[in-house]
């Protein structure tokens, strides 16, 4: 169930620039203004919660993100490894970085409500 989600918001980031693409050029970059949404998106979310966080867990969270960040690009690098020396490779590494990112995004946001909510009930008290 949760794959499927991920694919659908993915496709919600590319749908309003893939209806507009008219050739390959488009498309490709449909794709990148897709994948610059979903990566500016996941960047938002990360500066939201780190303030949120204790020492402690800031860097956890830092170093799990510059984790994250190689895991990604080196799965995006294989799904793209028969393109090297093609238009496709970039095209290849961002639709494959697309879902990877707004899952990572949701986790982070999911992270950071969970804490907003603890923040808002310590401030009621």
């Amino acid at each position: 169930m949760k794959k499927i989600l991920i694919l659908l918001i993915s496709y919600m980031f590319m749908l309003p620039y893939s209806l507009q693409a008219q050739s390959e050029a488009d498309e490709r970059n449909a794709i990148s203004r897709a994948f610059q949404l979903a990566d500016a998106q996941l960047n938002d979310a990360y500066k939201k919660l780190i303030p949120l966080l204790d020492e402690e867990e800031k860097i956890k969270t830092q170093k799990a993100q510059r984790e994250w960040l190689k895991v990604r690009d080196q799965v995006a690098d294989r799904a793209a490894a028969e393109f090297k020396d093609s238009n496709y490779y970039r095209r290849t590494r961002e639709e494959t970085m697309i879902p990877l990112t707004v899952d990572r995004y949701a986790t982070l946001l999911k992270q950071y409500y969970a804490l907003y909510v603890v923040v808002l009930m310590a401030e009621e008290e």
